[in-house]
């Protein structure tokens, strides 16, 4: 399974956001240096979503991702 996010960097608290069409915002405190907002979307994600097991599929150097759900 797959899900778009739209990830922003630098925002004031991490907070996930469902969108009506289904796509997330991802709303991390970490910089976009050395990819430790990629790291905080998917732990914030996870939680949001209730599994562990979650990987960038594309966009590792863009805000908009696609991330896979897998088992």
């Amino acid at each position: 399974m797959y899900v778009k996010i739209y990830v922003f960097p630098k925002a004031k608290r991490g907070e996930v956001i469902q969108k009506k069409n289904g796509n997330y915002e991802v709303y991390v405190r970490a910089p976009r240096e050395c990819g430790r907002a990629n790291k905080e979307a998917l732990v914030l994600l996870a939680e949001a979503l209730g599994t562990k097991k979650l990987r960038i599929k594309s966009g590792h150097k863009k805000q908009n991702k696609i991330i896979e759900i897998y088992d």
